[in-house]
């Protein structure tokens, strides 16, 4: 297996956020902006540490998605709730995200 970096999978979890925001809420795309990012922040050091252990057969798939699944909370889309938006828009894109997140670093980004 090759090496596998993080940091490329970090950055791809976030361009693959941004564009669902730009698809999901484009009249929003400037007032979600930092929500997405606080929560991709605050989740950092557990989606590396999902990553790794993945990668090392630690963690199936299954229990990624959960550990994952798990953080949805932390998905404060503050401004969006906010501004009136469906509680269900916002719900579907936060399962959107998760699966996001799940697909990228279980299919992880060799360098």
């Amino acid at each position: 297996m090759m090496p596998v970096n993080f940091d490329t999978i970090y950055t791809q979890i976030k361009e693959d956020a941004s564009s669902l925001i730009k698809t999901s809420f484009a009249e929003y795309v400037n007032e979600t902006k930092d929500d997405l990012k606080s929560f991709l922040n605050e989740s950092k050091t557990d989606l590396k540490r999902y990553t790794e252990q993945y990668l090392q057969g630690e963690l199936t798939k299954d229990e990624v998605a959960f550990l994952v699944e798990g953080k949805k909370d932390l998905l404060a889309m503050k401004t969006l709730e906010r501004t009136g938006v469906a509680k269900v828009r916002i719900h579907v894109f936060k399962g959107k995200l998760i699966n996001i997140i799940v697909k990228s670093i279980t299919g992880g980004i060799s360098i």
